[in-house]
């Protein structure tokens, strides 16, 4: 069943595929500082970064629960999205710069891609 969504739905949506290219691009930002050895830098740049994560998590979770069936990839992005906290949260407790651009590179971008991804097929 191919319903149409309401227009302001299709904009929230253009606005979140032109969005996770930026926080993919900032997490290879956060992984460059850290890796040139700027933790300071790259621990700033690691705090907006997953604020735009929050602000995204937001906005996928109320459409998902908005328009379930529609948009029923949406959720698998948004909880394997999710599913990279706990990794990227250990990482910090641990102040472990290498970890943390482990996570970002190689949990982060993929899960990022894959939400893309599945917005370009909706």
């Amino acid at each position: 069943m191919n319903t149409a969504l309401p227009p302001e739905i299709e904009e929230i949506l253009r606005q979140i595929r032109e969005f996770i290219p930026t926080l993919s691009a900032a997490a290879g930002e956060v992984t460059t500082l850290l890796q040139q050895g700027d933790v300071a830098q790259g621990m700033r740049g690691l705090g907006e970064l997953v604020n735009g994560l929050k602000e995204l998590q937001r906005v996928l979770e109320f459409l998902c629960s908005s328009f379930s069936v529609e948009l029923s990839g949406l959720e698998s992005s948004r909880v394997q999205i999710e599913a990279v906290y706990p990794s990227l949260l250990t990482a910090v407790e641990d102040a472990d710069p290498v970890a943390i651009s482990d996570v970002l590179s190689y949990e982060l971008v993929p899960a990022l891609e894959s939400c893309q991804g599945g917005l370009q097929r909706g």
